[in-house]
């Protein structure tokens, strides 16, 4: 959703994700399913790390607990679990569309090049109060059952259940 919302592709989500295999070798940015499966990301993690050194955090669980998520996780780290938390005012991407796709590809290089007034330009491009739409209900079907033997790997991986992401 974040490439979308940022004007990164130039056409819907359900024909990029069927035309996902021909797109990738032009530009590995648009292999969504591919770059979404963390069980193979956290599996590279582990050939280097060992699991004990590792806390993984669940983006939904942060949002329905932020205090004891943030808890668990300075006791991890060894840090004051008592301390407390400020709890910033939220910002999610999905509240933000470009009114111009095309306008926010054409800016790209000025946001990456810390231009002065790079991110001023990219702000005003956005506009607020349009979610994103839901996924059609066969597209979601076949991501689920695309995405079912990653999600179960990675469960076991790091020892969470992440199969809320799709309930």
């Amino acid at each position: 959703k974040k490439v979308f919302a940022n004007g990164g592709d130039s056409i819907d989500f359900p024909t990029a994700v069927d035309m996902e295999e021909s797109r990738k070798a032009s530009n590995p940015e648009q292999a969504y399913f591919e770059r979404s499966l963390y069980d193979l990301q956290v599996d590279r993690y582990l050939q280097v790390f060992d699991r004990s050194q590792m806390h993984f955090v669940i983006l939904e669980e942060l949002n329905a607990d932020p205090e004891s998520v943030t808890r668990d996780l300075f006791e991890f780290l060894g840090e004051d679990a008592t301390a407390p938390i400020a709890r910033p005012e939220r910002k999610n991407i999905q509240d933000r569309q470009p009114w111009s796709p095309a306008l926010q590809r054409a800016l790209r290089p000025l946001f990456k090049s810390g231009a002065p007034g790079g991110r001023h330009l990219r702000g005003a491009n956005l506009r607020f109060g349009e979610p994103f739409p839901k996924l059609e209900p066969e597209l979601r079907s076949a991501m689920q059952a695309k995405f079912a033997p990653h999600n179960e790997r990675l469960s076991q991986l790091i020892g969470k259940d992440v199969g809320a992401w799709w309930r």
